[in-house]
């Protein structure tokens, strides 16, 4: 006997196949878990700013050595 599965299932198990088969078999969602996941959510968006201001100053830096490069070639011509 087959059982259909909904594509909202394929949709839970690929986004983590774990959860998924916990919920398939009455294992209990939240406590402790929950409270670890949002700590890792909130590191990983503090971590993600960082780069993401780190790439901004890398940016403006290699922009700045690009125009002073250009002005002293200018500048010895």
């Amino acid at each position: 006997m087959h059982r259909q599965v909904s594509a909202s299932e394929i949709a839970e198990f690929e986004y983590c196949s774990v959860e998924w088969y916990f919920s398939k078999n009455g294992y209990p969602r939240g406590g402790q878990g929950t409270g670890r996941m949002a700590k890792g959510t909130a590191m990983h968006r503090s971590v993600a700013a960082k780069h993401a201001a780190a790439g901004k100053w890398i940016t403006t830096g290699i922009a700045g050595m690009i125009i002073i490069s250009l002005l002293l070639v200018l500048f010895l011509l």
